[in-house]
Formats: C-alpha cells, structure tokens, sequence
C-alpha cells in the first residue's frame, strides 16, 4: 500500500524541519501507530502520504499511484477519491448537520449523484458507529467522542484504501480514546483499508499490529522550529 523511498521535505523557510525517509513500507491492511517526540516529524509524514505535502525529492507510492509525479490538483483529486483523514479537532463545520458533515467529501468529487443513494449511503455509516438517530443533529449538540465518530464517517465516505489520523483522540478521556481507536481499526478492516495513526499515548499501542517510532525510520536534517 505504501512506499517511499530517498523521500526528502523542508518547509520553505530558512532553517526550518527538513524530514528524510530512506525507505518506509506499509503492508496492505496493517494497522499502525506512528510514535515519536514532538518535532520528530510523524504529522508531516501524513502530510506527505495525503499528498498535502510535495517532497522535494525521492518517491512516494500509494498503491499504484506515485505520488510525486503528480501535481497540486491531481494529488487533491487523489487524496478526496483515495485517502481519509481524521484529525484531532474533528473539523466538523458546525453550521452543517450530521449527516451533512459525513456527504462532504461528495461536494468536492461526485461518487452519488442520486441523492437517495447518497442518503441511504450516510446513514449506513452512521450506523456503523452507533449514531443512525443522530443524522439531523448539529456538531454542537453531540459529546467529543460522538463528533469524533462523526469524523470517521465522514473519513470512511469513500471507502478509502488509506485512513490516516492526526492525534484522533487527543481531545477525549481515556474511555473515548480507547473507543476511538477500536472504531478506526474496526472501520479499517471492515473497509479492507490500511491505517495509520499518529499518538502520543502509548496506552493505545497494543491495538495495533506494528509501531512506527519515527527517530528508527527517518533521518533527520536541521529541526529548529518544531513540528507544525
């Protein structure tokens, strides 16, 4: 599923983070945490994988789409069709319903045309996390753990071969982060995606099949001004 290679990245300013990955494979189907200190470099590395990012060198295969020949608009057309994402903050738009937050990725590129099967689509997958009466509520009207359930659906919209998530749990209590995680991986396999996650608690590790720690995979350039 995933492939990079002599991949290099520096934000534009002078003296800034400069990330090297010498080579990083990622199976189909694994599950993975990506661990390391502050500044280590793991939220640029789902940037990078989102195609967000533009390496300044080397190369960065999802699946059979290299990534780095590709240019801004077609790595977001390829990062809306092909890649979900889950952040900390669940980015929700609090003016937009439930059901509305989770057919957002169908604004941008088109997978239902006919708005029944869109709906019929939404609500599936709001029942998949427990949250099928609740497609008529508004972001403000839900708990932490529910608007982040809200955010994986809405992550999932595509069935995406690659989940990646940015802290998913750091805004929620114990009981939530480990219910978060659990909705990932379960989401994951149900979809045959692969996942990665970045964390900072190690409670969490157990669930997965395999631990990135990023100081092991990378080599690092000049890092003065943190990881963004």
């Amino acid at each position: 599923m995933i492939q990079l290679h002599q991949v290099i990245f520096q934000y534009p300013t002078e003296g800034s983070f400069r990330l090297r990955v010498p080579d990083l494979q990622v199976a189909d189907g694994e599950c993975v945490a990506i661990v390391g200190p502050s500044g280590s470099g793991k939220t640029t590395l789902l940037g990078l994988l989102s195609g967000i990012l533009g390496s300044e060198s080397g190369s960065i295969r999802i699946g059979e789409t290299e990534l780095t020949g590709l240019d801004d608009n077609a790595r977001r057309k390829f990062r809306v069709r092909h890649i979900g994402q889950v952040f900390q903050t669940f980015e929700l738009l609090h003016y937009l319903n439930v059901a509305e937050n989770v057919s957002l990725p169908n604004q941008v590129e088109k997978t239902f045309t006919d708005q029944q099967h869109l709906q019929e689509h939404v609500v599936r997958l709001l029942e998949s996390v427990g949250l099928g009466e609740k497609a008529k509520a508004y972001p403000g009207e839900l708990s932490q753990g529910e608007q982040q359930r809200v955010a994986v659906c809405r992550a999932m919209f595509n069935q995406p071969p690659l989940l990646l998530a940015d802290e998913p749990t750091g805004n929620l209590d114990q009981a939530n982060k480990q219910n978060v995680v659990d909705l990932l991986i379960e989401q994951a396999r149900r979809n045959d995606s692969t996942l990665l996650m970045v964390t900072h608690d190690h409670t969490l590790l157990s669930s997965f099949s395999r631990v990135l720690d990023m100081p092991t995979v990378i080599l690092q350039g000049q890092d003065t001004g943190g990881e963004p």
